[in-house]
């Protein structure tokens, strides 16, 4: 999880591979980068180390940013986080997530919609 000040930071983010590489070391998949909204609002970027560069929408992250943000007195358990992925890229995606609290445990709920890139089928 990478918070940023605002949106406008989002928009100034420009991909060093190598270095993105050496900053996240061998256990890191992606930065989420992220800044906040009011009313239960984000506005995300998701920075991938290999050939696609950016995630237009991603589901993992977008849980993960619904507990990161109940852990840090951000966002209430049981209220919605809505979050806009993808807009740099030109693929704006809609994603909503839910955290739930059982005890310490936190457990994300994430659904939303994005754009369709390519669909196929693998035969076996």
């Amino acid at each position: 999880m990478v918070p940023l000040r605002n949106r406008a930071a989002l928009g100034k983010i420009a991909m060093n591979m190598a270095e993105l590489r050496c900053l996240q070391g061998k256990s890191a998949t992606m930065a989420y980068c992220f800044t906040l909204g009011g009313n239960g609002k984000a506005f995300s970027r998701g920075m991938l180390p290999w050939e696609l560069y950016e995630d237009a929408a991603t589901g993992s992250a977008a849980g993960s940013l619904g507990a990161y943000l109940v852990k840090h007195g951000k966002l209430v358990p049981g209220h919605t986080l809505s979050i806009l992925q993808g807009v740099e890229m030109g693929r704006p995606s809609y994603l909503e997530v839910e955290v739930s609290q059982s005890g310490r445990r936190l457990i994300p709920r994430v659904s939303g919609a994005a754009v369709k890139v390519f669909e196929g089928t693998i035969r076996v």
